[in-house]
């Protein structure tokens, strides 16, 4: 495969461009993907990408950063060529030892036991300040069905990027250009030998991509291409891989139909048998099997080869007690199947990880989980269509979506040949909330005397609830300390209380009593006093500070309510006004009254959205003011 020849000394400028990136270890010269496709005579297809980089080193510091990486998969990819060449800043060439060439396991995600995921890792024999390197591979593509994502970005800046791909006269292809805008991007299409169609993306001048934590995931910001194969022609006839979601769904059912023998079914029959003898109720039977799995089958998530898509068998499942999603989303629907809880299937998602709805890109690139989903009677689906079983968090309620999969689609399996395709409601901010009421009293020394209680529902339950589970003695002591009264500094944890863990539909409880010491101002015969012992805060984003849309996870309602017994020797001088904020995607109420010798505090705000894209950050600041205004207030004592 040809490429453009290599730039020399003259194409560029070494000591212009290390004024230009004064902070950049180095510059992408020149990046080029190629693919060519070609239709076999057995009928398959062969796929060859190749991708070659010149980067320019600017820094005297990249001769610490001579390791070099490929990534590869053995079931989706062969590497069948690898060069590399480094140039001195004279011009002088490099030997490569072709030794140096090692595939090693790539770490993997820390959600992944076990994976296939390799790397080819080699070193370059030096590197400096204008010392330039030439790196190309070749991969043969084994699944077109996963072909293929190119990115034009990198994290130096790149003075030409540029993918090229070529294929037969016949094929079908879909080419999905995503976050593309505000880039010049020069297309085209042209016809090449044999009828073939060669068509080609190439970008200039880019700057390097600088990640902001806190951002939607980086898909959503980078230009990169999405491309697919839908069918091709070969001896007179149309060969079709996926073009929708019905072939996505067909494709899928594959591996499914793949599983392992499930005649061998005496365990896992006994088991639903014992835990739900004598219940007649189809949703306490769910409720009861779901809670057993979560309680029984470790999660331990394996992506290796045809194994990451190819569910064991239950039987397998239960004998070894741990499985992967699909492995824990295929024994839910056969446990739950067996135990007559009717309209229990098989559903494929991609996570919110993956900016993709499988609507827009019906590919496999668009789905990275499974779980088990149950359709609600008619009566109680409201909102939500299916009760969601996903096991693989032992914390989860059924009641809410998992929270990756919020506003994402659902592939669900009817069986063969029949699916829904349906999206996941966000959760409301009434189901996902922090409740706190906490009552304290003064002394005499001005000391502060209290208890509290504080509720989390929903995924704000999830996350707390699992640690909780996991700790002991004075790492659990410590953990409660860090949660109530918001974590607030100078305050002592008397005794605490916690309920609710039995089930993961209810609300976690924490009570606990507590004193806090000198907090308010001595001002002649008045004492000052923030009556909001912790603050709730959010934080604000400056258009100046961030670029990209912000990701908050989830909607979300945090509760305040603070009832203060004042001294019955001082009486109230000074409450704070009401501070109210109303936003269509937010809002905050804070209200400040007094009934007898107690003042009532009460705060109370929630976000109604997922994502805070960059124009709302003025309108978000402002919720974030009126929230900080409100705590910042005082009340003033004034002693009789």
């Amino acid at each position: 495969m040809a490429f453009q020849s290599s730039l020399v000394a003259q194409d560029y400028d070494l000591v212009a461009l290390q004024e230009k990136y004064p902070d950049k270890l180095g510059v992408i010269l020149n990046h080029q993907q190629k693919v060519e496709i070609e239709v076999n005579k057995q009928g398959e297809l062969d796929i060859f990408l190749t991708d070659h980089e010149e980067v320019l080193y600017l820094k005297e510091s990249a001769k610490f950063y001579t390791e070099q990486s490929i990534s590869l998969s053995y079931f989706f990819e062969d590497i069948t060529e690898v060069e590399a060449t480094t140039y001195t800043a004279s011009g002088k060439k490099l030997k490569q030892d072709k030794d140096s060439y090692r595939v090693v396991d790539s770490p993997p995600s820390s959600w992944v036991f076990h994976d296939d995921n390799k790397e080819m890792i080699f070193d370059l024999p030096e590197l400096g300040a204008g010392f330039r390197s030439e790196i190309s591979y070749t991969k043969k593509i084994k699944r077109p069905e996963f072909f293929e994502v190119f990115h034009f970005i990198s994290g130096y800046p790149v003075l030409k990027s540029s993918v090229e791909i070529t294929y037969p006269e016949g094929m079908k292809m879909k080419f999905y250009e995503r976050a593309m805008e505000g880039f010049e991007v020069e297309r085209k299409t042209e016809e090449g030998r044999r009828g073939s169609q060669i068509a080609s993306w190439t970008m200039k001048d880019l700057d390097a991509f600088v990640p902001e934590e806190g951002s939607t995931n980086i898909k959503n910001h980078i230009p990169h291409l999405v491309t697919q194969i839908q069918s091709y022609e070969f001896d007179g006839q149309t060969k079709e891989l996926i073009k929708d979601v019905a072939d996505l769904h067909s494709y899928f059912q594959e591996f499914l139909l793949l599983k392992g023998d499930e005649s061998n079914r005496a365990e896992l029959n006994k088991i639903v048998n014992n835990v739900t003898e004598g219940m007649q109720d189809p949703i306490e039977k769910m409720d009861t099997i779901f809670r057993w799995v979560q309680a029984n089958i470790k999660y331990i998530a394996f992506e290796d080869g045809i194994n990451g898509y190819v569910p064991r068998s239950c039987s397998a499942v239960m004998r070894n007690r741990y499985g992967d999603c699909k492995d824990m989303g295929n024994l839910l629907v056969e446990m739950l199947t067996y135990a007559g809880v009717e309209n229990a299937y098989v559903a494929w998602v991609g996570t919110r990880d993956i900016p993709y709805l499988m609507s827009e890109i019906p590919s496999p690139l668009t789905c990275n989980h499974v779980i088990c989903v149950v359709e609600k009677p008619i009566e109680m689906q409201g909102k939500h269509k299916y009760f969601y079983l996903d096991a693989t968090s032992p914390e989860a309620s059924y009641l809410i979506p998992p929270k990756p999969i919020q506003e994402k689609e659902l592939l669900i399996h009817y069986g063969k040949d029949k699916f829904d395709l349906y999206k996941v409601p966000a959760t409301h901010a009434d189901k996902n909330y922090i409740k706190s009421v906490i009552k304290f009293s003064f002394t005499e020394e001005d000391s502060l005397f209290g208890s509290g209680v504080d509720k989390y529902g929903g995924y704000e339950r999830e996350n707390r609830a699992y640690y909780i589970n996991n700790l002991k003695d004075d790492d659990l002591r410590d953990y409660v300390k860090d949660l109530a009264l918001g974590g607030v500094n100078r305050y002592t944890l008397k005794k605490y209380d916690i309920q609710g863990l039995s089930h993961p539909n209810n609300d976690l409880e924490i009570h606990y009593d507590f004193s806090v010491d000198n907090l308010g101002i001595k001002d002649g015969n008045d004492i000052i006093l923030n009556p909001t012992l912790f603050k709730p805060r959010v934080t604000k984003y400056k258009p100046e500070d961030y670029k990209y849309t912000r990701d908050k996870v989830r909607h979300r309602t945090i509760d305040y309510s603070y009832e203060i017994t004042l001294p019955s020797n001082y009486k109230v001088k000074h409450i704070p006004d009401d501070v109210h904020y109303e936003h269509d995607k937010f809002h905050f109420d804070a209200e400040f009254k007094l009934e007898g010798n107690v003042l009532k505090v009460k705060m109370m705000y929630q976000y109604h959205l997922m994502e805070i894209p960059v124009e709302l950050f003025n309108d978000w600041n402002e919720f974030s003011s009126s929230i900080n205004a409100a705590t910042i207030q005082n009340i003033i004592l004034e002693k009789i």
